[in-house]
């Protein structure tokens, strides 16, 4: 295994992904399967050497644990294919669909630095009522 792939594995341990060898019927690894849950969003990698890789985004609830291997496109918020590590980065960079979620403690997706934006959070502190007409 070459050294960028190595440590391309090593991120994702660390982002929390999870690792699972999948053997054929030979008992020979077939395909690595990379998972991680992310509140509420499932990750799925599924290598199969470091030039043939596949990932797709789904909502938690619409995983099939019986068949990682198909996603319904319906329900997929992402999906690539192509070099591990190219897919891995590209996995790595979306942002979490619900807007204000990042990696980091204290960040929104608008502040990678771990500052938080006020002006994107002002709309929180709030109370808005979905039956007010606004301003008038």
């Amino acid at each position: 295994m070459s050294d960028p792939v190595r440590i391309q594995m090593d991120l994702l341990r660390r982002y929390g992904f999870q690792f699972e060898k999948i053997y054929d019927d030979h008992h020979q690894v077939a395909t690595v399967k990379i998972t991680r849950v992310w509140r509420g969003v499932r990750d799925v990698v599924l290598a199969y050497g470091p030039d043939e890789c596949a990932a797709y985004r789904v909502w938690d609830r619409d995983f099939n644990p019986s068949n990682p291997f198909v996603a319904d496109p319906d329900v997929r918020l992402w999906s690539s294919g192509g070099h591990f590590i190219t897919v891995t980065t590209a996995l790595l960079s979306q942002p979490h669909p619900i807007a204000g979620t990042s990696h980091f403690p204290g960040a929104t997706s608008d502040s990678p630095t771990g500052r938080q934006n006020t002006s994107t959070l002002d709309h929180l502190r709030t109370p808005v009522s979905l039956f007010d007409a606004g301003p008038e």
